[in-house]
């Protein structure tokens, strides 16, 4: 009987660049730090996961609860949903572990307030209306209009 983690270590060995995530007992994931010659334990009682380098930063995102798209055929950025076959589980050929697939943090929308003028606009956006308020003073005397936006957060 093969030990249950033996597809990990078998692709950790094959390539000591991988990188390492683990948690005990439902923790959040972390990254595990391997030694200078890359080398790594694995333990029974933790849960593992591995992905290539270029995806450790979404990886982590994900694997702690955090919304992430894939870039399909078409060029389209569709949202990894908890019921897809490739996300439950690692295995060798899970899309974090392949070089060409494009994967990213699902960008955030916020809300932003602007105010405009018949030919002007204010150059920034403000987190919330009276902090826009208090920059345009009383907008209706001079005649702003405040408009409501969204904006995707960097």
């Amino acid at each position: 009987m093969k030990h249950k983690l033996y597809d990990m270590i078998v692709a950790k060995a094959e390539n000591t660049n991988l990188v390492v995530f683990s948690r005990f007992n439902g923790s959040p994931w972390i990254r595990v730090v391997t030694d200078y010659n890359k080398t790594f334990s694995f333990l029974e009682e933790y849960e593992y996961f591995l992905c290539l380098p270029q995806h450790e930063e979404v990886c982590l995102a994900w694997l702690n609860g955090a919304e992430v798209q894939y870039r399909d055929r078409e060029g389209i950025w569709l949202e990894v949903g908890s019921n897809e076959y490739f996300w439950k589980e690692w295995c060798c050929g899970h899309m974090l572990m392949d070089e060409c697939a494009e994967v990213r943090i699902k960008p955030k929308k916020v809300k932003r307030w602007i105010a405009v003028f018949p030919n002007d606009s204010t150059t920034s956006t403000f987190k919330s209306e009276m902090e826009l308020k208090k920059y345009v003073g009383d907008e209706s005397k001079w005649g702003w209009e405040i408009i409501e936006i969204e904006v995707t957060e960097k």
